[in-house]
């Protein structure tokens, strides 16, 4: 939820027309498996927004380093990383 509000901040212009509700409940590993239509059954307005900001995410997960998760998550809460971030990149299973 906290990533889904994330990029609504940065990505979308009107924050009333958000559905943030609809994705409670939600983990990372659910909103990785998740495909456009559920963004989009879940919120007609922004759900193809915030599927596109998914996607940029994996880009920018292939290209992590293989290091410590311990090490990764102490680095994000030190440095304000969103950690929905780093949980969503490693439970992608590639």
């Amino acid at each position: 939820m906290d990533w889904i509000y994330a990029q609504a901040i940065l990505y979308i212009r009107d924050l009333s027309t958000l559905r943030g509700e609809n994705f409670q409940q939600i983990d990372g590993q659910k909103l990785s498996e998740m495909k456009e239509e559920e963004f989009l059954a879940r919120d007609a307005v922004n759900g193809p927004t915030l599927y596109r900001c998914l996607q940029d995410y994996r880009t920018q997960c292939e290209f992590l380093p293989a290091i410590d998760i311990w090490v990764l998550r102490t680095a994000c809460r030190t440095f304000g990383i969103c950690r929905d971030f780093v949980d969503f990149c490693f439970s992608r299973g590639d």
